[in-house]
């Protein structure tokens, strides 16, 4: 049976450009573990504007002609999905869709209840690294329908909701089928970019995340030599940089340390040189100096901190604990390890005003972080501070989903409308964190980038920015910035006829077993994991 998988072409705000294309893991996941079929895997981000993705969506129907099409997409990339399903059932009737992802996970139920499941087929309910192998022996007629556990599908009589499929066991797992890609040329800055994993899920509770509602608080490993396994086989494909896409890699520290020593000794039997890159929690970090040196020793360059906010309140709700201290110790370890730390902050809570928002990056400025992500809090669906934010009247846009990404504001505070709170984001990161410049440790990873952007391209940025703002004014340099980011991923896609609306339910309870359920979309740094 021919199978083409497709992730969606939208990159957040965070991407600038073309600085950044990493590939997608999961769909890789999947096709390696669907033996006996002919299967390719679509990064439709490599076929953005100008070259069009519906050609290249047209192209994958008429010329590769799958007879299943498997489509995985996070929230502010559904609209995406459901007009490639649309299009696909339109050219092709006889097609199988099948659509995967956090959003399918969370709003699974109400889109088995909307005018989407007209033409959405199945929805795979979290992890799928083995459900479309069981969904084509359905089309074969070699399987029932109900037999596929995390799975829903459109019956006679409208959507049937299997019941959840236990959580996958990681040692089962083939892995990836890199070679499946269709589309070459992801990267990060000059390099050939990959992702891999070396465990899944979280423990941790905090309300803004939806990996509780897609794997219970469950952590899973994959076993060490897969990962060397899986480590080596990059470097074989000429990768150079690769994210670890896990949760929290930082949630057994004795775990974390054993694979490191395993991934020290890879280099240096010269088997891998890969610059990795990671999330991680304040708290992990801060334990061990030996640990963060380990990490450094085994290739780990950068580390991204969830800090969020240094307000006491706000990291109550967020049920994060006051790690105010934690970050300036985890910072500093890093920095010693000569590793380059990100840090990532939220904003746009109810209490914040001007002045909290200000103070917040006045924190992040005097961590000294090497570069700084500033998110605005976003009411994903499934999590339970958006059911909070409803409650209160927080939530400015229910429903227009291709703004869930963590940078455009869905939400109000009690002093700032969502414009407000967009627009002095924006300001208050230029005048208070400033534009990125490569600081000694990055330097240290980036020689030659590093000093040409600080040297040339930076000064040439700043002088021609001042110029902008001074001519036309800084309202209208914000504008034209919004406006650029808004068109960077209108693409030439038809809708279909009938909106999608997020109804307001509470999340679903669930009761897992040691082995609950995981998300389809394992890849990337997704926004609505933290």
């Amino acid at each position: 049976m021919r199978i083409a998988l497709c992730a969606m072409p939208e990159l957040s705000p965070w991407i600038q450009g073309e600085g950044w294309h990493i590939p997608n893991l999961a769909l890789c996941n999947i096709a390696g573990n669907t033996p006996g079929h002919e299967l390719r895997v679509f990064d439709l981000n490599r076929r953005r504007p100008p070259r069009g993705v519906r050609r290249a969506v047209e192209r994958i129907l008429d010329h590769y002609q799958p007879d299943i099409l498997g489509l995985s997409a996070m929230t502010f990339q559904y609209d995406t999905a459901r007009s490639i399903a649309w299009l696909a059932k339109k050219k092709r009737p006889q097609i199988v869709t099948v659509l995967g992802g956090y959003h399918a996970s969370m709003m699974y139920r109400e889109i088995g209840e909307s005018f989407d499941s007209s033409f959405i087929d199945w929805i795979v309910r979290g992890e799928g690294d083995s459900v479309v192998a069981e969904i084509a022996e359905v089309v074969a007629h070699e399987r029932d329908p109900g037999q596929v556990l995390g799975a829903s599908w459109r019956g006679p009589e409208g959507y049937v909701h299997n019941p959840d499929r236990p959580l996958q066991d990681l040692a089962r797992l083939s892995l990836p089928a890199r070679n499946k890609r269709a589309y070459i040329g992801a990267h990060l800055g000059f390099w050939p970019a990959d992702v891999m994993e070396t465990s899944r899920g979280c423990t941790l509770a905090c309300t803004f995340c939806s990996i509780n509602q897609m794997y219970g608080r469950s952590h899973r490993f994959f076993p060490i030599d897969h990962v060397l396994a899986d480590v080596a086989r990059m470097s074989r494909r000429l990768a150079k940089e690769v994210f670890v896409a896990d949760d929290n890699i930082t949630n057994d520290l004795d775990r974390l340390e054993a694979l490191c020593d395993a991934l020290i000794g890879q280099r240096r039997k010269q088997l891998s040189k890969l610059r990795l890159t990671t999330q991680a929690t304040c708290a992990g970090i801060a334990r061990s100096q030996r640990l963060v040196d380990k990490m450094a020793r085994a290739g780990f360059v950068k580390v991204f901190l969830g800090i969020e906010n240094v307000s006491a309140k706000t990291l109550v709700e967020l049920r994060k604990g006051n790690i105010v201290e934690l970050a300036r110790t985890a910072v500093r370890r890093l920095h010693e390890a000569g590793i380059i730390c990100v840090g990532g902050c939220i904003t746009g809570f109810a209490q914040d005003n001007v002045e909290a928002m200000r103070e917040n990056l006045a924190f992040f400025k005097s961590l000294n972080v090497d570069h700084t992500i500033v998110q605005i809090i976003t009411p994903y669906p499934g999590t339970s501070s958006r059911e909070e934010a409803l409650d209160k009247g927080y939530v400015t846009n229910r429903d227009v989903l291709h703004s869930y990404d963590g940078y455009w504001a869905n939400v109000r505070t009690d002093h700032l409308s969502s414009a407000d709170l967009e627009f002095w984001r924006w300001k208050l990161t230029r005048e208070v964190i400033g534009p990125f410049r490569a600081g000694p440790v990055w330097l240290r990873h980036y020689p030659i980038s590093g000093r040409l952007w600080n040297h040339a391209f930076l000064p040439l940025y700043k002088a021609f920015d001042a110029a902008v703002v001074k001519l036309l004014g800084e309202r209208w340099r914000y504008e034209r910035q919004r406006d650029g980011y808004r068109q960077r991923d209108v693409f030439d896609l038809d809708a279909p006829p009938v909106p999608f609306r997020v109804q307001t339910k509470p999340p679903r309870e669930r009761s897992f077993s040691l082995r609950g359920i995981q998300g389809w979309t394992t890849d990337q740094s997704s926004d609505e994991k933290h």
